[in-house]
């Protein structure tokens, strides 16, 4: 069974946010699985679930997602594995790296320890037995295929035979990077315009039912070049105190209404 970890605290805010980078190999011969990234809270997700019984009436192949096994990676790990996935690729005397985490041993391999050419994604966890097991995504060597020199029906084909792993350094590096919530913060701000029509529509709403929605502050604009100055500015967030720091919020208009 796989590893879970909840906090108990009903009271944490907690978020989860899928991604499409998700690969399935349903015709493995070493174990027919499905890899995909999510990220919860901060963290990212790395899962690997295992195909169900196929049936003879299944159109597609379905996985296990209820009991698949998952680690949690921080942005610190991820910059790691990304770094030794590249060298990895780069010299040929590598034949697996990994990084060790709370959840399990997150391992990228060439598949010549399975017997395989292909490269390979794996999770090591110990059940509640103590007994170590692992989970392995193959990836797919020949199935990402694009042509060149089309005419007449008659092409040349070329194989992206580590697009998969490709892939997965390409989002290790973007959680790393998006991890210092730089972008994240220039949202904010461009957003923060929009959100002032919208804190201006509730304020008009709260006055008509008589709930106070802050009053004038002063403002204590302080600089190092020319000295200290107050002035009073008038409520409202983009004309002076942002909106953020005010106690107004629409719950507590709906509460008079």
């Amino acid at each position: 069974m796989p590893l879970k970890n909840y906090n108990n605290n009903d009271k944490q805010i907690t978020n989860t946010t899928y991604s499409s980078i998700a690969f399935s190999n349903p015709g493995s011969k070493i174990m027919q699985s499905r890899f995909s990234i999510s990220y919860f809270n901060k963290l990212m997700k790395i899962s690997i679930a295992l195909r169900n019984n196929a049936d003879s009436n299944d159109v597609y192949a379905t996985y296990d997602t209820d009991n698949q096994v998952s680690v949690y990676v921080s942005f610190t790990k991820a910059e790691m594995l990304r770094r030794m996935i590249i060298k990895f690729l780069e010299d040929d005397s590598i034949h697996n790296v990994c990084i060790e985490l709370k959840n399990g041993l997150l391992k990228v391999s060439d598949g010549s320890e399975y017997g395989i050419n292909n490269n390979c994604i794996s999770i090591s966890y110990a059940d509640e037995a103590g007994n170590v097991n692992e989970v392995i995504y193959e990836c797919k060597s020949d199935y990402h295929t694009a042509a060149f020199n089309y005419s007449d029906g008659q092409f040349s084909t070329e194989v992206f035979k580590d697009i998969e792993l490709e892939s997965f350094i390409m989002t290790l590096e973007q959680y790393f990077y998006a991890s210092s919530y730089a972008v994240a913060a220039t949202v904010m701000e461009a957003s923060m315009y929009k959100r002032q029509a919208q804190y201006d529509l509730i304020k008009s709403i709260g006055e008509k039912v008589g709930v106070q929605t802050g009053s004038s502050k002063p403002f204590n604009n302080k600089t190092f070049l020319s000295g200290n100055s107050s002035r009073n500015t008038s409520n409202g967030g983009m004309n002076g105190i942002p909106t953020e720091y005010e106690t107004t919020s629409f719950d507590s208009i709906a509460s008079n209404m």
